[in-house]
């Protein structure tokens, strides 16, 4: 009992570590690299994070705004414990009380538009002549993390 304090704040702190290397492991797979429109929406649609290359151009992020502001589209469920998609033949306590409509699939209303939520400071490279992923006319200046707001 003499280290009492010592022993709290040590198990606080490997709680404090354990709760962020889950969180920060959560993170990193729920976000997808893309340069296609098509892969864009179907990661917005699977609800991750999109670093995609983008021109700059707020006009262009306006764009992307109306282009995915839908009203109900089908998305994975997403399991709340790990972040992964159910297997639904194989556990069916994953069965959501939602309306399935493919195999690990449910229909929810997402109308949440995509939006640019950062520039990552640390830029993968971006290969010249990489399209804007809002306007394929133009060239992309940066990558920027998209995701939907609710």
């Amino acid at each position: 009992m003499a280290n009492i304090s010592t022993e709290v704040k040590d198990e606080c702190k490997r709680m404090h570590d354990s709760m962020l290397a889950k969180a920060r492991h959560q993170l990193k797979s729920r976000i997808r690299t893309v340069t296609r429109w098509e892969d864009f929406v179907l990661a917005l649609q699977e609800s991750c994070l999109v670093l995609a290359p983008w021109c700059g151009d707020s006009i262009v992020e306006e764009t992307i705004k109306v282009r995915t502001a839908t009203g109900s589209i089908a998305v994975p469920e997403i399991n709340d414990q790990d972040g992964s998609i159910p297997n639904k033949e194989k556990d069916a306590s994953a069965m959501s009380s939602k309306t399935a409509t493919a195999a690990n699939t449910t229909t929810t209303s997402l109308t949440g538009a995509a939006k640019a939520l950062c520039i990552p400071f640390d830029q993968p490279p971006l290969p010249p002549g990489t399209k804007c992923i809002g306007d394929a006319s133009r060239e992309a200046k940066m990558w920027v993390l998209f995701g939907r707001s609710y």
